[in-house]
C-alpha cells in the first residue's frame, strides 16, 4: 500500500504554481504619491504639484490601458473593444451615478437657488463624463470662480480620463487593423501625440489659458500615454 502511494505521488501532476499577481509595486507607489499630492493642494498644505499628482494619474491611465489593449491583442490577435468598453462602465457607473444621484437630491436642501441651475447642468454634465467641458465654459465667462462652487467639480479629472478611455481604444484599434497589427504606425502616432501635447500645453500655459489647458484639452492625456 506504501508502495502504491508513492508511485501515484510519483507519476501524480505537479501542483499548478500559483498565479502571478497582476499589482505591481512601482505603479501603487506612484498612485500613493500623485493622491498625497492632491490631498495636500485641496489641503492647502505648502506643498506644490497638486495638479502634478493628477498628470501622473493620466500617466499611469495611458501606460495602462495601452498594455492591456496590446497584450491582448498579442493573447487573442485582436482587440475587442466592446469587452473593454464593457469592463469600464462595470468598474465606474455604478459609484459615480450613485454619487450623482446623491448629489442631486441634497442640491435644494444644501444650495441656494440661484446655484441650482448650474449646479443641476454641472450634474447632467457629470452624468455623461462632459463636465470637464461645462467647467471650461463657465471658466471662460466668469473665471475659476465661475466654477468651483458646482457640487460636481471634483469630477472633471475623470471627466477628462473616460473621453480619453473613449478615444484611445478605437485610435490603437484602427492603426493596428490598418496595418494588420504593425505597432511601427502606433509609435509614431504616440509621439506625434507627445509633440501635439507638448505643444499645445506650453501655449496655453503662455496665454494663461488654464480653463483649456486642464479643462477641455483632451491630448493633454493623450501625451501622456
Amino acid at each position: 500500500m506504501t508502495t502504491d502511494l508513492a508511485a501515484l505521488k510519483e507519476v501524480s501532476p505537479p501542483e499548478a504554481p500559483a498565479r502571478a499577481s497582476n499589482r505591481r509595486a512601482d505603479i501603487q507607489g506612484l498612485r500613493a504619491v500623485a493622491v498625497l499630492l492632491v490631498v495636500a493642494f485641496h489641503a492647502k498644505l505648502p506643498v506644490p504639484g497638486g495638479f502634478v499628482g493628477v498628470d501622473v494619474f493620466f500617466v499611469i491611465s495611458g501606460f495602462l490601458i495601452s498594455q492591456h489593449l496590446l497584450g491582448e491583442l498579442r493573447r487573442t490577435g485582436r482587440v475587442r473593444l466592446g469587452a473593454f468598453y464593457a469592463r469600464r462602465a462595470r468598474r465606474l457607473l455604478p459609484a459615480s451615478l450613485s454619487v450623482l444621484l446623491i448629489v442631486a437630491a441634497v442640491v435644494p436642501f444644501a444650495l441656494p437657488r440661484e446655484q441650482w441651475g448650474d449646479s443641476g447642468r454641472s450634474v447632467l454634465a457629470t452624468a455623461f463624463y462632459a463636465v470637464n467641458f461645462y467647467a471650461a465654459h463657465l471658466t471662460s465667462l466668469g473665471g475659476q470662480a465661475a466654477f468651483a462652487h458646482l457640487p460636481t467639480v471634483h469630477y472633471w479629472s475623470l471627466s477628462l480620463e473616460e473621453q480619453f478611455y473613449v478615444v484611445w481604444p478605437l485610435v490603437v484599434a484602427g492603426l493596428l487593423a490598418l496595418r494588420r497589427g504593425s505597432r511601427t504606425v502606433l509609435t509614431w502616432v504616440v509621439g506625434a501625440g507627445w509633440v501635439i501635447s507638448l505643444v499645445a500645453c506650453g501655449v496655453l500655459n503662455v496665454i494663461n489659458d488654464y480653463s483649456n489647458l486642464f479643462h477641455g484639452n483632451l491630448i493633454l492625456p493623450i501625451g501622456d500615454v
